[in-house]
């Protein structure tokens, strides 16, 4: 009982606190707009203040996109062998992934732009009997390779099939870290001239003055361009491989507060 009514007596001293900050917010506002003096001892100037913010804003968002050739591509490359034992497999798996890896130093990938994304052994069931038994082992190897080359992604593609490569995880054209944020801030200054814009016709239709900016959020993204996301067997006697990169779009999108009178 002794609790129940301690935390009645709380709720009733915040309430009555929060009824004398809006009382007070609501005195300053009145004291500011029909000259009423308040006691010297009574400061209420920053409610008054904060009451014209909240109210004279409008909330205007912008928009801004820049399109540009991407400057690196990602291609994923995987090596799948099977064989009656784990070992045999795996030894098989390694030296064709070595093949492979060479192989792409050669053709001018560093060896720090090559990098395993997936390796697994898993072992091949046959489910004709009650007892599902073990007839094989199947390994995988993948690696993924970034390159500026973007003219050379069909040749490498051709070059680790040829070397060992059986499987293509895909290929995808991007953007360096550099460009994408030169792109980047290329986008916002449109999206700042689209809200500016916007806040200047909005202001203009309702007689409005636009004197500054309360507050501004910001956020961009762009969609690396994928000719190939799917996953395919490599054909080694295939003809040269073409491949064409599109256009990567960087998008920035803005929300701006505007202080008017």
């Amino acid at each position: 009982m002794e609790l129940k009514r301690k935390w009645t007596y709380g709720a009733i001293g915040s309430l009555a606190i929060a009824l004398l900050i809006l009382g007070g917010a609501f005195l300053g506002v009145l004291a500011d707009r029909s000259g009423l003096k308040l006691p010297e001892n009574v400061v209420l100037e920053d409610f008054s203040v904060n009451v014209n913010e909240l109210t004279n804003t409008i909330t205007v968002s912008g928009t801004g996109k820049v399109s540009g050739s991407p400057d690196l591509a990602i291609i994923t490359f995987g090596v799948v062998t099977q064989a009656d034992t784990a070992v045999e497999a795996m030894k098989e798996n390694a030296e064709k992934m070595t093949s492979v890896v060479k192989a792409l130093i050669q053709a001018g990938i560093p060896e720090e732009a090559i990098e395993t994304t997936n390796y697994g052994v898993h072992p091949l069931y046959q489910h004709k009997m009650e007892t599902p038994t073990i007839i094989g082992y199947r390994v995988t190897n993948e690696v993924r390779i970034e390159t500026a080359q973007l003219d050379k992604v069909g040749e490498l593609i051709d070059l680790a099939g040829e070397s060992g490569a059986n499987q293509i995880r895909g290929v995808t054209f991007t953007l360096s870290d550099t460009k994408a944020s030169e792109m980047r801030d290329q986008a916002l200054l449109e999206a700042v001239g689209n809200a500016n814009t916007k806040a200047d016709l909005i202001g203009g239709a309702l007689s409005l003055t636009i004197k500054g900016v309360v507050h501004v959020t910001e956020s961009s993204f762009y969609q690396p361009y994928q000719p190939y996301s799917y996953l395919r067997e490599a054909a080694i006697d295939a003809a040269p491989t073409p491949i064409f990169e599109g256009d990567v779009d960087m998008v920035a999108t803005i929300q701006v507060i505007y202080l008017f009178e």
